[in-house]
């Protein structure tokens, strides 16, 4: 038997369906926002730092929400794309196994996750911080009415640029 759902003592009828786990994280400010941001702007080992944000066209049913995604970040040794006007990130995102920042990847032949430590330590707690405010959803609001939809943001030390993002 299913136990009877109560909202502080009240009882509750009906079908209860799950929340979005983003209706329930904090929300940041923007000063709190670029407060994340802005030790990342110009810091002299990161060239480029970035993130998409977009509402999804089609979600397999689900409500189609704003999102940021895929936080990225290249840092001074890391090699430059072969064709900057079509770069986005591919390869530097944080939580990855990133060329230059570490990180942990699964290894197939021991069964574990093996951790790399990075050259930049620093700049590696500071993209997951940064990454960890965007994934969360905490910083939706302040990133759509800054950036917009549709859009993957490139930030580096001469500032912050907005271009359309198509994501079919």
């Amino acid at each position: 038997m299913k136990p009877a759902l109560t909202f502080h003592g009240i009882p509750l009828s009906g079908e209860v369906y799950p929340y979005n786990r983003r209706d329930r994280v904090p929300v940041l400010t923007d000063e709190e926002f670029a407060d994340l941001l802005r030790p990342l702007v110009g810091h002299q080992d990161v060239k480029a730092f970035g993130w998409r944000q977009y509402v999804p066209y089609f979600n397999d049913g689900e409500p189609c929400e704003f999102s940021a995604y895929d936080v990225w970040v290249q840092t001074v040794a890391d090699t430059d794309p072969e064709d900057p006007d079509d770069f986005d990130g591919d390869g530097f995102e944080v939580g990855d196994y990133h060329p230059t920042m570490g990180t942990q990847r699964w290894d197939d032949r021991t069964g574990r996750f093996e951790t790399r430590h990075g050259l930049y330590p620093e700049v590696n707690a500071l993209a997951e911080a940064l990454s960890k405010a965007i994934r969360s959803g905490s910083a939706d609001h302040v990133l759509r009415a800054a950036f917009g939809d549709h859009a993957i943001i490139t930030v580096t030390a001469g500032g912050i640029d907005v271009a359309w993002y198509d994501h079919e």
